[in-house]
């Protein structure tokens, strides 16, 4: 389905923002008067008009904060954010980029006006990990007393934890759940403040999280969830293979073994060539993916966050990225979407409890992560939830 370029990756990006409106982050007008002012030729365009209307929206949001009119600011701060968060995805191949670190910074600092002027039960949350911290959120619903059952999410592969807002606190929060969300190593604060990269043991990321959520006190500690999306496919259910008190898991959409996603991409001489280190295949390799700007902005801006210097090593560091399905002993969610993900392969290997649940382009949802059907995830993954959490009183 395609909402307004032909480029698939502006395509997808404009509908991920789109997306964001069931829950108040975009505004649709808004999004396709920016789309009208972007040449899909120029790049720079994209940045340019989706910072331009963020940078206006949040003089907006100033004026109405000044006036007393703290929805208004709130709810046009939330927008802002996440147009500032657009602006910079295709300029994320240097982490020391300084309109790209100040866009990033942007963008945490609305999402924070906009929590704070909205009246969001909410604490800034440092989360200690191997010496140093994780940043993070943890949300509370809007009305009633905890302990709530606890959404855990991480960020996704390309996304600080501020998009998440919509990801994890739209479905969870007016059900009657808490959201305790973080920037892992790898993602936002921890990749672009710590330098802290990827790793594929995730369950280590997961016990110091888990540690730190079953201390507080508006967190119910018997009905955690492991829960993820986009790279979050990967990241949840590696998490509740090895971190075992989470009561159930989520995976939008399954990731089984990330790395051999990536060898069966490539032809098998050249992907031989790449893991055994021979020196013409990954040269060659190196050279055909950066004369491309198209591969070489998908395969380096994901090696950035893996440490990674060129499209090869990427290849390499993707190896070890798998889950140990057969570990995971609380019920699990895979969702599925026709060419995302490893959903079926992921399913098959759990032999814990399991459910594989399908969205189509037929219902509006089947793009990555469902796309534009934000509705539908929150009503199938979280009515199986309430059941599965047996959280009377969720609704």
């Amino acid at each position: 389905m395609t909402y307004v370029f032909d480029n698939p990756a502006l395509d997808g990006q404009f509908v991920r923002t789109l997306g964001k409106a069931y829950y108040g982050s975009a505004d649709v007008g808004e999004c396709y008067a920016i789309a009208e002012r972007i040449d899909p030729t120029k790049l720079g365009t994209w940045q340019d008009q989706w910072e331009s209307a963020a940078e206006a929206l949040a003089a907006s949001a100033h004026a109405s904060a000044q006036a007393g009119h703290h929805v208004s600011a709130g709810e046009a701060y939330l927008r802002a954010a996440e147009y500032m968060r657009q602006s910079y995805f295709f300029d994320r191949l240097d982490l020391t980029g300084a309109r790209m670190l100040t866009a990033w910074r942007r963008q945490r600092e609305y999402f924070r006006e906009a929590l704070r002027l909205l009246d969001v039960r909410h604490e800034i949350v440092s989360i200690p990990y191997a010496g140093t911290h994780l940043s993070g959120y943890l949300v509370l619903p809007s009305s009633g007393t905890g302990p709530w059952p606890t959404i855990i999410s991480p960020a996704g592969y390309d996304s600080p934890i501020e998009e998440y807002w919509m990801f994890a606190c739209g479905p969870a929060l007016r059900r009657g759940y808490a959201v305790l969300m973080f920037d892992g190593p790898g993602q936002g604060s921890s990749l672009l403040e710590k330098g802290l990269f990827f790793r594929p043991d995730y369950e280590i990321v997961a016990t110091a999280v888990v540690d730190f959520a079953v201390r507080q006190p508006d967190i119910d500690a018997s009905r955690l969830v492991s829960y993820g999306r986009s790279f979050g496919g990967y990241l949840a259910p590696r998490m509740a293979s090895g971190e075992h008190r989470p009561a159930a898991c989520v995976a939008d959409p399954g990731l089984f073994d990330v790395g051999a996603m990536m060898v069966g991409q490539l032809p098998p001489d050249q992907s031989a060539g790449i893991l055994s280190g021979d020196a013409a295949v990954i040269d060659g390799f190196n050279s055909a993916i950066l004369s491309d700007p198209g591969m070489t902005q998908f395969f380096m801006s994901r090696a950035v966050t893996h440490g990674a210097a060129t499209p090869a090593a990427y290849v390499v560091a993707l190896q070890g990225f798998a889950v140990p399905a057969a570990q995971i002993t609380c019920p699990t969610l895979v969702t599925h979407q026709d060419g995302d993900g490893q959903s079926q392969a992921l399913f098959d290997a759990l032999t814990c409890s399991k459910e594989l649940v399908t969205f189509t382009d037929a219902e509006g949802a089947g793009g990555h992560c469902e796309g534009g059907g934000q509705a539908l995830f929150g009503q199938r993954v979280f009515d199986w939830l309430d059941v599965t959490l047996r959280a009377d009183g969720l609704h």
